[in-house]
């Protein structure tokens, strides 16, 4: 099986070496020379008029093989009956569809997981904790969340774990206004940090503060609703507040001048946003994996490639989703900041998707040591990469990433 290649032209061929890894798998892309014969026998039999009323004997499904030479009799014969219905899968968001979110409807409405036979319905979520729950109790199928708060619940005794990974670079940090000069971890020190209750930068502070060798007890904690930090820093009753980097967009599309401060330029390193399942599925319904995780990961790389399309594209999908944002500059800069958050060695050597143990491991320590887990979930249960790495960008197409998401790669 070979793997989903994107090169420079709008439609993607096929890749001519097999990805490394456990079970590479060619979902639904044509294959060289003998794709083209399939389609050609399937066009001869289409021009038949008299073939769907009669049926076709086996010497003319032969001869028709025959005329398209490695065409199988296997590729000619669906082609002959009706297409068998889609299957229908749920899938839930962290959050309100947002612009770091549009590959998941690139991936629906560009024919991406349709051709794979899914009919994919995409959900609003209310954090990656309850996404997490959520599929965890089997309300859905596939969820999006952050990779910590994910083995968090797994550790709590959910049955979850990641096939594909999204955001390679952990996007938790504080965010202070431009004027304010808080450029490093120190100038923290003696400053009002605003935060709430349970957000993943909250209870990470102190290992942010150990990693960057500043005092923790100097910075001043209020705690506030999530709403209302935003509009506390541009009022000045804090002086920074937490942040989600992607997050953020709602301040940059607004014009104003923001410093950000990630953990993960502090050293602490950690896996963020990825795709999730049960480890059950994983292990009952292997071909259903294979097939999400592909045309999702397709909808990321054609995000990546197309932004124009992808904006347009999400606009119009979320319009059924109430709270969403129609902002055109609030999705392109959802959409830079999350391909600035996927660029790394690991999916350019090995495909989108795939997981280095290592990052797992470290995710899941920082987890174990700040997050209040008691146990410490085996790492082979939290994550796999058989269903990733079978879609690849070129050189060529990672550079035309990296060029576009430059502004916003603060690493």
């Amino acid at each position: 099986m070979k793997a989903v290649c994107f090169h420079e032209r709008p439609n993607a061929g096929s890749c001519d070496r097999d990805p490394p890894g456990p079970g590479p798998l060619d979902m639904g892309r044509q294959r060289k020379e003998g794709a083209v014969m399939k389609h050609e026998a399937r066009e001869d039999v289409e021009r038949q008029p008299q073939t769907e009323a009669r049926g076709l004997s086996r010497r003319e499904v032969l001869a028709l093989a025959a005329l398209a030479g490695a065409a199988s009799l296997d590729a000619l014969v669906p082609s002959l009956g009706h297409a068998q219905a889609p299957r229908k899968i749920k899938m839930t968001l962290p959050w309100l569809p947002m612009g770091h979110f549009a590959f998941f409807f690139v991936a629906r409405d560009k024919g991406f997981w349709q051709k794979r036979g899914l009919d994919v319905s995409i959900d609003r979520g209310m954090g990656s904790a309850d996404a997490a729950k959520l599929v965890g109790a089997g309300r859905y199928e596939f969820g999006y969340a952050d990779l910590a708060t994910m083995i968090l619940v797994a550790g709590q005794g959910m049955d979850l774990t990641s096939v594909g990974m999204v955001n390679y670079i952990s996007p938790l940090g504080l965010t202070s206004l431009k004027k304010s000069n808080i450029v490093k971890p120190k100038d923290l020190e003696g400053k009002r940090y605003g935060t709430s209750a349970g957000s993943g930068e909250f209870v990470l502070f102190p290992a942010f503060a150990r990693a960057a060798g500043i005092d923790g007890d100097k910075v001043q904690k209020i705690l506030m609703s999530p709403v209302a930090l935003s509009k506390a820093l541009i009022e000045g009753t804090i002086d920074v507040r937490g942040s989600f980097y992607p997050s953020m967009v709602d301040l940059m599309a607004m014009g104003v001048e923001t410093n950000q401060i990630l953990y993960h330029n502090a050293g602490l390193k950690m896996y963020s946003l990825g795709i999730f399942t049960t480890r059950d599925r994983v292990r009952a319904d292997r071909d259903l994996c294979a097939r999400f995780t592909a045309g999702a990961l397709e909808g990321l790389a054609y995000s990546y490639l197309h932004i124009d399309e992808t904006i347009d594209l999400h606009l119009r999908a979320i319009r059924e989703y109430q709270g969403a944002s129609y902002s055109r500059e609030m999705v392109r800069l959802g959409l830079l900041v999350n391909a600035a958050l996927g660029i790394d060695a690991v999916p350019q050597e090995k495909g989108l998707g795939w997981m280095d143990p290592e990052m797992v491991r470290q995710t899941r320590d920082l987890v174990v040591k700040y997050m209040g887990l008691k146990s410490e979930p085996p790492l082979d249960a939290l994550y796999t990469n058989a269903f990733a790495g079978t879609v690849r960008l070129s050189a060529a197409e990672w550079q035309r990433v990296k060029d576009a998401a430059r502004p916003y790669i603060l690493w």
